[in-house]
């Protein structure tokens, strides 16, 4: 019995994504590097202005919001990959499980 996923479009039977897994993975991440960035600053600006800090500070302070931001970029992008992957294989959905240090490593490699 197949499911809606192979139905509604050919599936790749590669362990390779394709690029279009990638497009996908890519626009995700910029929809969530952008929703945080946006929100991120809009806090560090609106504290700056309220506690009366310097410019200098403010700027000190986005160094963490950008490397974060990177990061998350990154982490999505390859867990939408993975995630396309193992539905293509009919693995079904993996549990969410976040490795902090190796972003492309998101499910259980039994």
């Amino acid at each position: 019995m197949e499911t809606a996923a192979h139905q509604s479009a050919p599936v790749a039977k590669s362990g390779a994504a394709s690029l279009s897994t990638w497009m996908v993975g890519l626009a995700v991440s910029i929809l969530t590097v952008t929703a945080f960035i946006m929100l991120s600053l809009g806090l560090l600006l609106g504290l700056g202005v309220f506690l009366g800090l310097p410019t200098i500070v403010n700027e000190v302070l986005l160094v963490p919001i950008i490397a974060t931001a990177v990061w998350i970029a990154i982490w999505v992008c390859f867990r939408v990959v993975d995630v396309e992957k193992r539905l293509a294989r009919g693995a079904g959905t993996p549990s969410s499980v976040m490795h902090l240090l190796k972003p492309w490593v998101t499910t259980d490699q039994q």
